[in-house]
């Protein structure tokens, strides 16, 4: 079997398959290029797995889950076509590990934030530890930006729309009682006994039919709920005095355009938008601005 540098892919265990997400090089797992490519020759040997064995996607990190796309990768970029083919690569990625045919499971431990989030989203479940640490969210519009790998899409159709776009306007994160509540992960373990634990869940969720894909185009209460909350879509995407607006408002328009053609369009064509209308905002000097604050190593 071939050796990953970020990834390690175990298929000792009986009941499941063990993925460990170490990020090389990094103190927290970050996504890269890297990433995207070895999660794809993972699916792959899944597939062809003949014991059709669960999947569990963890971190292999002391700390974290997975905190969003790797930051000075983001700050590298110089053109249009440059992040497009980025977030494309991690789109396609996510597709096909929501396309498997056997049960995959985040297992969430800390921080599962960005593109953390929108990994743990084309998972069939989500499980999330009981750490105080835990927290589950898309924070991009606080910066200035909007999710890019499908978070637009899987995210409101997971929690519902008012909820989802309050949550993806503020850029918030939720701990997992309120996570629980929202619909957003399927359960929560103790680190107790975290083997036994996820042993349990997986013999749980083995006998179930997988959930179906939810997409925001292909139910009339997606559409209901979002010709109902017009008055606060409006409100979020106007210039409201408060001190980040500026940095924010463009991010929340666009997030809602991004909805708005997931519900009346595809799944599709909503990813799409994310990639191509993601170097406007990039672009901006103030995002610039946030993201080289936000890189700036923190004390310890």
């Amino acid at each position: 079997m071939r050796n990953y540098r970020h990834l390690k892919v175990d298929f000792s265990r009986d009941s499941f398959v063990d993925i460990a997400i170490d990020m090389q090089g990094r103190r927290l797992n970050v996504l890269d290029e890297e990433f995207f490519e070895e999660l794809v020759s993972i699916v792959d040997l899944v597939e062809g797995d003949s014991l059709k064995r669960s999947v569990v996607i963890r971190s292999g990190k002391e700390k974290g889950y997975v905190v969003g796309a790797d930051l000075k990768r983001i700050l590298e970029v110089r053109q249009d076509s440059e992040i497009c083919a980025f977030l494309k690569t991690g789109q396609d990625a996510f597709s096909r590990l929501e396309g498997l045919k056997v049960p995959t499971i985040a297992w969430i431990d800390g921080p599962c934030l960005g593109g953390g989030l929108e990994l743990a989203l084309a998972c069939h479940y989500r499980i999330a530890s009981n750490a105080a640490d835990t927290q589950l969210g898309l924070p991009e519009s606080k910066l200035g930006l909007t999710p890019g790998w499908g978070g637009t899409q899987r995210f409101p159709a997971r929690v519902g729309i008012t909820v989802g776009m309050e949550l993806l306007f503020s850029g918030e994160a939720v701990g997992v009682e309120r996570a629980v509540e929202i619909g957003l992960i399927d359960g929560i373990w103790s680190h107790d006994d975290q083997e036994l634990e996820k042993q349990r869940w997986v013999e749980r969720l083995k006998g179930r039919p997988l959930p179906n894909v939810r997409r925001l185009s292909e139910e009339d209460r997606y559409r209901i709920e979002w010709n109902g909350c017009q008055t606060k879509r409006s409100r979020a995407a106007t210039m409201s005095g408060d001190s980040g607006a500026l940095l924010s408002v463009p991010a929340r328009k666009a997030i809602a355009s991004y909805i708005d053609i997931g519900i009346n369009k595809s799944f599709e064509a909503g990813q799409r938008a994310e990639r191509e209308h993601f170097f406007e905002l990039l672009s901006r000097p103030e995002v610039q601005d946030a993201l080289q604050r936000f890189a700036k190593p923190k004390p310890k």
